[in-house]
């Protein structure tokens, strides 16, 4: 399977947090490199409709259970969001479920198709 948008979370160029899981090692391995992203890495999300470049602002690794990573502002689930947020998961270490890579970052540029 590829990469899928969480539900209940933002659709990209939304404000509040746009979230996407994947797996590290099937379907191509399309969240392999996950976790060797880096502040100020770009992310590029293609739509029917729009191109979005997200810029990485923070990485962290939580328990499969820590679900607050996908509150409308990440870790802070009354605090209202004012910016486009995004938040990659994938597993940790690969072929494992332990533990998640969360890879965060904010919307830095739209384009229309």
């Amino acid at each position: 399977m590829s990469p899928g948008r969480v539900p209940d979370t933002q659709w990209p160029g939304q404000t509040g947090n746009f979230a996407v899981a994947g797996h590290r090692v099937t379907a191509g391995n399309p969240f392999w490199s996950l976790p060797s992203m880096k502040d100020g890495d770009l992310v590029y999300i293609q739509t029917r409709l729009n191109n979005y470049t997200c810029r990485v602002t923070g990485k962290k690794m939580v328990a499969p259970a820590d679900t607050a990573v996908l509150d409308p502002v990440p870790g802070h689930p009354r605090q209202r969001p004012a910016q486009r947020m995004i938040t990659l998961i994938t597993c940790d270490p690969a072929w494992t479920g332990t533990h998640r890579v969360i890879v965060t970052g904010v919307l830095v540029a739209a384009k229309t198709r």
